[in-house]
């Protein structure tokens, strides 16, 4: 196990490696994370659990390291109201996800591009 000091608020950490093969900075400290129950002298007692916490979880700095891969989405509003189709629709020749929000009113979605646009079918 390696071991590191976190970037954003200095506590002590260690990698360890995910199912898919990726590294997870965890906590070195271990914590009480839940309770398991225990039969003693025939009584049922809660015992708690440690185990290292994910490090994320507790780090007051983690939305630093924290991104978020997706583009923002930009609402362009309602299409019927559209005297000309804007550009990046007209050019975008991505999937896009249609959902009914209405009805006859839909949302259309391109990831993407990063955009949505509602339109009225009646």
């Amino acid at each position: 196990m390696r071991t590191a000091i976190c970037k954003g608020c200095g506590a002590d950490l260690i990698w360890a490696m995910t199912s898919n093969g990726k590294l997870m900075p965890l906590n070195a400290k271990k914590t009480n994370v839940g309770y398991e129950v225990e039969v003693i002298n025939d009584k049922a007692v809660c015992v708690p659990i440690k185990g290292h916490l994910q490090h994320w979880a507790t780090c007051p700095k983690s939305s630093v390291f924290k991104k978020d891969k997706r583009p923002k989405i930009e609402d362009l509003g309602w299409a019927n109201s559209w005297n000309i189709k804007p550009e990046r629709v007209a050019q975008c020749n991505h999937p896009k996800h249609e959902i009914k929000i209405g009805n006859h009113d839909y949302e259309v979605r391109c990831d993407i591009c990063g955009f949505l646009y509602k339109y009225n079918s009646s």
